[in-house]
């Protein structure tokens, strides 16, 4: 049976601030945690699929599981778990190579190398040559860019993929608008600030379901110009 990828995003008490959980089952009978060091990518995606990337600290590469997100905004989220192989001495690496036109036919070996706490891209041949030996810088350079298309798009790591819908400001905002209603119910001026809002929020969280994270977004922005604290 194949490893299935299980995560979450858990709210905490401010809306800047949230956690990604990685709950996979890791270990017998499929593969342990600590064979692949791990970078964690997270994006605010904008409706016309701009992702605006966050800094986020995936140390320690082996073992985290639960990672601080820092956040400025509600919205349609990508996280991106890359998982890069062991350096093993054992292995024979190779570089990229590049067809007629200059693009990438066969993409280079990616590894984490555990002395240096570091990830490196092949630029040359090697088996038994790692990063940090005295020829290394012949054979390896250091990856220090992780959000672009050479290392994602990788098929020598492995990329796990998740969306999900943040939407922390915009509940507080809808339970506000419910808060200040006190005893008015029977206003329905009022009740209808409150029902746009909820509605408006319930469809987000919908489409986000449905994988219609594009349209999901839309509906938090405009959410946040009904929500001036937000």
């Amino acid at each position: 049976m194949a490893l299935e990828p299980d995560f979450c995003i858990i709210y905490t008490a401010e809306c800047s601030v949230h956690k990604f959980q990685d709950k996979t089952n890791w270990g017998a009978p499929e593969v342990e945690r600590s064979a692949g060091g791990h970078i964690l990518l997270v994006a605010h995606v904008l409706q016309d699929g701009t992702e605006n990337f966050v800094t986020v600290d995936s140390k320690p590469y082996l073992t985290k599981l639960e990672y601080d997100i820092n956040n400025s905004k509600d919205g349609h989220y990508l996280y991106e778990v890359l998982r890069f192989p062991v350096y093993s001495p054992a292995f024979g690496y190779e570089p990229e190579q590049l067809d007629a036109n200059d693009e990438i036919a066969v993409y280079a070996h990616l590894v984490y190398y555990n002395p240096t706490d570091k990830f490196y891209k092949a630029i040359g041949p090697s088996l038994g040559v790692p990063p940090d030996a005295v020829d290394g810088l012949l054979s390896w350079e250091e990856i220090t860019e992780f959000a672009v298309d050479e290392i994602r798009e990788n098929d020598k790591i492995i990329v796990y993929p998740w969306h999900d819908l943040f939407a922390c400001r915009s509940k507080k905002c809808v339970k506000d608008e419910l808060i200040a209603l006190g005893c008015g119910c029977e206003d329905m001026t009022r009740m209808m600030k409150y029902f746009k809002k909820k509605v408006m929020l319930d469809g987000a969280y919908a489409l986000s379901d449905n994988q219609e994270h594009s349209k999901a977004e839309a509906n938090i922005r405009l959410l946040e110009n009904m929500c001036p604290k937000c």
